[in-house]
């Protein structure tokens, strides 16, 4: 009798048969581990991973930006995932699957009034792109306002309430000057 325990990776154990022989053969499943990675660090998570999958199973892993990013594209060994949803995986081996991300931008809104005794304006910052900022004017006495004027030009919103002031909205799609324009009354 010849004892075979062990893992054979490379060849088959051989075996001279020269009578009747009981032969066990032992299988185990071998497992593998899909990884979820983010680009660049920090900018998100992935869940779904597993260290218990088999050649074969599919994985679903999902992704979440944190604040300021957003998500671009899944990088994974087969390119089999495409879009902005959940990625699944039919696993081949160890793998890793990144969801990439990109960096938001900020955009400046720089309020000012002309003149500036004229009044008051509200509601400069800094705003992520594709975000909507709001400001407003009141006129100090003796003025009125007259006009906006925003550089470089933009589409954007007001509201004029009862006492004269207004609030307006815009949306960053990149640095604005926003001037509240005041005349004498």
């Amino acid at each position: 009798d010849r004892d075979v325990t062990g893992v054979q990776t490379c060849a088959l154990p051989i075996l001279t048969i020269d009578g009747n022989k009981d032969v066990t053969v032992t299988f185990t499943q071998i497992n593998y581990t899909v990884t979820g990675a983010v680009s660049p660090a920090n900018a998100g998570t992935v869940t779904g991973g597993t260290t218990t999958a088999h050649l074969g199973d599919q994985v679903t892993l999902h992704q979440t930006p944190n604040s300021g990013y957003s998500f671009i594209f899944w990088t994974d060994p087969a390119l089999t995932c495409t879009g902005t949803g959940d990625c699944v995986v039919t696993v081949t081996g160890n793998m890793t699957v990144t969801a990439n991300y990109a960096a938001i931008p900020n955009y400046s809104l720089t309020v000012a009034a002309n003149p500036t005794a004229g009044g008051t304006v509200t509601g400069g910052g800094s705003f992520p792109a594709g975000s909507t900022a709001t400001f407003g004017q009141a006129a100090l006495p003796g003025y009125q306002f007259s006009s906006w004027t925003i550089t470089p030009s933009a589409p954007f919103q007001c509201t004029v309430n009862p006492n004269g002031s207004d609030s307006c909205t815009i949306v960053m799609n990149q640095a604005y000057t926003v001037t509240a324009n005041f005349v004498l009354a």
